[in-house]
């Protein structure tokens, strides 16, 4: 259990098996593919299994909105990114500290506040808010992403994906569920079978401010 704004959420029980998209399947909002989609096959009725990804997670290019949008204070925006061609390459305990240690740099940089992270084989979930004296989510998006770039390329050979992945919350349930998202990932992926036995993943800590609801992207 955690608690944001002053409510309690739950972890969401993860018996029920979810399964992202196959490759080569195209939504209006497709995923991040990373390892947990590979070989996943739509059922021979056509009617095929639940797809988590589908209409979550909304924009695969940066500034499809209002770049005000991404400077609202409260308003809670999960951003993915992902390695180069999606290479499952963040998995040395030297990049994942790296990786770890830059967040709360970034966030100081652009005045944004994490509120869960979560770093996966080949991608990392970003929760994050502006804070109420400003900031600017885009600023903490290079931040991170030139410092940490020239990470990867020094001990890797690449870096990230050009483009990102963002949803804005609408509201509480919202909120919640997106917090859900980002720490079940790799409960998802099925490297470990609760979502507070995986290291590199944090809910950072409790926001007394409400978001902005009813704001940002769909």
């Amino acid at each position: 259990m955690w608690s944001y704004g002053g409510a309690a959420f739950c972890a969401v029980p993860t018996a029920q098996k979810v399964i992202p998209p196959p490759r080569g399947i195209s939504f209006h909002a497709g995923p991040p593919f990373g390892p947990e989609d590979r070989g996943k096959q739509i059922m021979p009725d056509g009617t095929g299994p639940h797809y988590e990804w589908e209409g979550f997670l909304c924009r695969r290019h940066p500034n499809r909105l209002d770049p005000e949008k991404y400077r609202l204070p409260g308003q809670p925006v999960l951003v993915t990114i992902c390695s180069k061609d999606k290479r499952s390459v963040l998995t040395s305990d030297t990049i994942r500290e790296e990786l770890i240690s830059a967040l709360p740099v970034a966030g100081k940089i652009a005045h944004c506040e994490l509120i869960a992270w979560c770093l996966m084989p080949d991608h990392i979930h970003t929760l994050l808010q502006v804070g109420l004296a400003g900031g600017d989510i885009l600023r903490f998006l290079h931040s991170y992403k030139s410092w940490t770039g020239r990470i990867l390329k020094r001990n890797i050979g690449s870096g990230w994906e050009r483009s990102f992945w963002d949803r804005h919350a609408r509201g509480r349930d919202d909120i919640a569920a997106l917090i859900s998202y980002v720490l079940h990932n790799p409960v998802r992926a099925e490297f470990c079978e609760r979502w507070d036995d995986w290291p590199y993943s944090r809910f950072c800590h409790e926001i007394d401010h409400r978001p902005t609801a009813g704001r940002g992207g769909t």
